[in-house]
C-alpha cells in the first residue's frame, strides 16, 4: 500500500482526428505535467476530453466534465459550453498545461495521491508484505539489458530481482513472494547468461501476459505488463489501448504504457508509480 498524500490524477481522454496532435499532446504532457495526469481509453472514465472537432465532443457531451478543444485556425465557436475550453494551437503547451493544472487543482482532495515526483524522490512509502524490513520485494522480467540495467538503477533501494525469461520468472516466482512484479510484454522462453533479445520470428513472443496471470495466481498483489514507445509490434499497440487496472484473484493488475529514458531504457519507476499510487 501506498501512503495517500497527494491529489490524485486527472483522467485524460484525447477523442483525436489528427494522430499528429495527438501524439505531440501525449509528448508534452508526459514531459512537463506527468504528475498531474493520466490517460485512459473511454471517455466515461474521463475527468478531461480533448478533440481536435467540436463535434466529437458534442457525441460524448457531459456538464459533468472538462472539454478542451484544439483550435487550428484561432476561431472561437459562439455555441460553446462553459465547460468546453478553447486551447490555441500557437500556444499549445502553455493551454493544454494550464488546463490541466487547473483541472488537477478542482479534483477532490479527499482521493489525494503520490505524485511521480514523490517516486523519484522515495518520498511514496510502499510497505512490503514480503520481506522482514518492510523494504518492497519487485521482479523485472525482461531480456533486454538495457532495461534490466534502468531497472537496477530504479530500485537500488528495493529488494530487487531480475529474470531474463520467461522459464527464468516462473522458476523464481515458484520459489519466491514479492510486492510487486513488472514485466516486459515481449520477453524470450528464457536465455543464455549474456544472451541479448531477438526479435525473430517465434522468439519475441508476449510471454509477459502469462507472467502477469502467473504472477496474480500465485498471489502477487500488484502486477504489470509495461511498455514503452520502443515497442512497435501490434501486440504492444493493443496493449497501450488496454490501460484500466482489473482484478485477477484479487490482484491489481495492469497494462502500463511508460516512459522512454534518455539513454533508451524504460523508466521502470513511472511503471510502478502509475500501478501503485492510481485508483
Amino acid at each position: 500500500m501506498v501512503n495517500e498524500t497527494k491529489r490524485r490524477l486527472v483522467k485524460i481522454y484525447l477523442l483525436m482526428g489528427e494522430e499528429s496532435i495527438k501524439t505531440l499532446i501525449e509528448h508534452v504532457l508526459d514531459n512537463i505535467s506527468v504528475d498531474r495526469h493520466v490517460f485512459v481509453g473511454c471517455p466515461d472514465e474521463a475527468d478531461l476530453i480533448i478533440s481536435d472537432c467540436s463535434c466529437s465532443i458534442k457525441s460524448v457531451y457531459s456538464p459533468e466534465k472538462v472539454y478542451g478543444l484544439i483550435d487550428m485556425y484561432e476561431t472561437r465557436s459562439p455555441d460553446l459550453q462553459v465547460n468546453i475550453e478553447i486551447i490555441y494551437c500557437v500556444k499549445l503547451v502553455d493551454d493544454l498545461v494550464d488546463l490541466v493544472h487547473r483541472v488537477w487543482a478542482d479534483l477532490d482532495s479527499d482521493n489525494e495521491l503520490p505524485t511521480y515526483q514523490d517516486f523519484v524522490d522515495e518520498k511514496a512509502v510502499i510497505k512490503s508484505d514480503c520481506s522482514s524490513d518492510g523494504i518492497p520485494k519487485i521482479l523485472v522480467v525482461s531480456g533486454n539489458s538495457d532495461n534490466q540495467k534502468s531497472a537496477c538503477r530504479d530500485f537500488e533501494h528495493y529488494h530487487l530481482t531480475v529474470a531474463v525469461g520467461y522459464d527464468c520468472a516462473m522458476s523464481i516466482l515458484n520459489e519466491e513472494r514479492f510486492d510487486v512484479v513488472l514485466t516486459d510484454l515481449g520477453i524470450p522462453m528464457d536465455l543464455e547468461p549474456g544472451q541479448q533479445i531477438t526479435t525473430s520470428i517465434g522468439r519475441f513472443i508476449p510471454y509477459g501476459i502469462l507472467v502477469m496471470i502467473e504472477a496474480a495466481h500465485r498471489g502477487i498483489k500488484h502486477v504489470a505488463v509495461v511498455t514503452d514507445d520502443n515497442d512497435h509490434d501490434e501486440m504492444a499497440a493493443a496493449v497501450d489501448h488496454f490501460i484500466d487496472p482489473i482484478n485477477i484473484d484479487g490482484a491489481k493488475v495492469q497494462m502500463i504504457h511508460t516512459s522512454i529514458k534518455d539513454d533508451g531504457s524504460k523508466d521502470w519507476k513511472k511503471a510502478l508509480w502509475i500501478l501503485m499510487a492510481q485508483k
